[in-house]
């Protein structure tokens, strides 16, 4: 299998342009690194057109069709199923990325929200990130350096097909960050003959029959950090078929291939834990004792809450800061972005501070409340900025803050003052966070003028919106980045 580093290429940043055709005597135009699809929910849409912001394609097929290394297709929505053919290179992957134009996740939806929503097929060197996926997502044929990352899947409609399959392939895939659900329909990750396949830090919840499933020669999967929970049966679903249920199963000849590690596998009596070569083991003790496997993992409740459809961590997870860091196809941020934090709270029981599952369990605010100490001030005059920034964890806050005339300063705690040289209205931005992956941004104005002349001060204090990282845009590389539009809880992802 290859390295980490490798692995992590695949999601490298764009840099090749595509090659826009001219007709010979005909300038050309500005090669673009970008297109765009929305399927008019959002705008008018057009497949005959050029993929441009003002006039997205309409599916993502057209999109598909013609991209280039090192091109993004940015995807708002996209209602048909879509085949990928066309491949990137090592250092210009060809990007599928979600993204929300007005308040809603970009997604690929297949008809009627089941079957096949997106196929890759005999193609390299692709990222899909940041999706909403109705339907199945299938890897086949040759397929390499393919990463399905940060996307949520859900199976519906009675559809008990995989929410991820990877039939084949020629290694180098990366299956990471993902959140898989969906009504009890589906049968989560299935990897069939599928070599060099890293299956890491997915959340998979209420599948069907099996959360993961290895089937024939697979040499070099890997299976870690990942939780599965839930998993139905027949019993308990009508979408499940009768027969061999198990959260994570693993047949004869893959086992000799797979490596399965630092996994949380939580299930009832009527749905085994493992099936590992035909055998059943009710817990990680037993499997590992038999085969080696699952010595790190855990099967306690995960202590999963609803959060906008995702099921992320409550504070005391068993998941929180057990995880293995150096897992193949590991990601440095969850599925929002969060950078992976330590919980202060709880022991560490992975490798690593790394949560297991999509979702990394981020510090929360108790106060954060910041003033300036007047909207008016002299030349000369102090203006003084001020914050009350505590958190769960109680860890320090640091403050960036830049003053609008070119001066600035951080500093811990949250306090600092300045006096202007001139008159004017500036701007003081302020940027506070701490370890806990916590931040908010603050907005100030104050006027100064001339000194002895007459002002009137006062004391504000105004917010920016806050956020738990920096998300610019477009996409940072290997990163699935929305909008946050408050300093607590979980957002909406784009």
């Amino acid at each position: 299998m290859g390295s980490t580093a490798a692995r992590r290429r695949v999601a490298a940043a764009v840099a090749a342009l595509g090659l826009v055709a001219v007709a010979p005597g005909v300038a050309a135009a500005d090669p673009v690194d970008t297109l765009y699809v929305d399927a008019g929910y959002h705008s008018t849409c057009s497949d005959t057109g050029t993929g441009t912001q003002a006039m997205p394609f309409c599916t993502v097929q057209k999109a598909a069709d013609i991209v280039n290394p090192g091109q993004t297709v940015m995807i708002a929505g996209g209602s048909s199923p879509t085949v990928i053919r066309r491949s990137g290179t090592a250092d210009a992957p060809i990007v599928f990325q979600g993204y929300n134009p007005n308040g809603y996740p970009g997604g690929i939806w297949g008809i009627g929200g089941g079957g096949t929503a997106l196929t890759i097929a005999d193609s390299h060197d692709i990222v899909v990130r940041g999706l909403t996926i109705m339907g199945q997502t299938v890897v086949t044929g040759h397929s390499s350096h393919v990463s399905v990352i940060r996307n949520e899947l859900s199976i519906v409609n009675g559809n008990t097909g995989p929410h991820i399959e990877v039939d084949g392939g020629d290694g180098d895939n990366v299956i990471a960050g993902n959140v898989l659900h969906g009504s009890s329909d589906g049968t989560g990750i299935v990897l069939n003959q599928a070599p060099g396949v890293a299956a890491t830090s997915n959340t998979v919840v209420g599948a069907c029959d099996h959360g993961v499933t290895v089937t024939g020669a697979s040499p070099g999967v890997s299976i870690e950090n990942n939780i599965v929970a839930y998993v139905h049966d027949n019993s308990s679903s009508s979408h499940c078929a009768a027969g061999e249920t198990a959260a994570v199963s693993v047949d004869a000849t893959a086992g000799a291939g797979v490596t399965a590690d630092y996994n949380l596998v939580y299930t009832d009596s009527k749905v085994q834990a493992y099936s590992w070569a035909g055998t059943g083991y009710a817990d990680a003790a037993a499997l590992a004792t038999a085969t080696g496997q699952g010595r790190h993992d855990l099967n306690s409740d995960p202590l999963l809450r609803p959060q906008d459809y995702n099921p992320v961590l409550y504070e005391g997870s068993p998941a929180i800061d057990s995880a293995n860091a150096d897992a193949p196809g590991e990601l440095q941020q969850d599925f929002y972005g969060y950078q992976r934090v330590d919980d202060p709270t709880v022991p560490n029981t992975g490798n690593s501070i790394h949560d297991q599952g999509a979702f990394e369990f981020i510090d929360s605010w108790t106060a954060n409340d910041l003033t300036v100490s007047a909207t008016q001030a002299p030349v000369d005059g102090t203006v003084t900025v001020n914050g009350n920034l505590t958190s769960t964890w109680n860890l320090p806050f640091t403050c960036d803050i830049a003053f609008g005339d070119g001066q600035s300063t951080t500093v811990s705690p949250c306090q600092a003052s300045h006096a202007y040289a001139a008159t004017g209205t500036y701007t003081i931005t302020t940027k506070a966070h701490n370890d806990g992956d916590l931040s908010y941004d603050y907005t100030n104005t104050v006027t100064v003028v001339p000194a002895g002349g007459t002002f009137t001060p006062t004391i504000t204090a105004t917010t920016d919106g806050g956020s738990a990282s920096p998300w610019p845009t477009p996409p940072r590389p290997d990163s699935s980045p929305p909008t946050r539009a408050a300093p607590t809880g979980r957002p909406r992802r784009t």
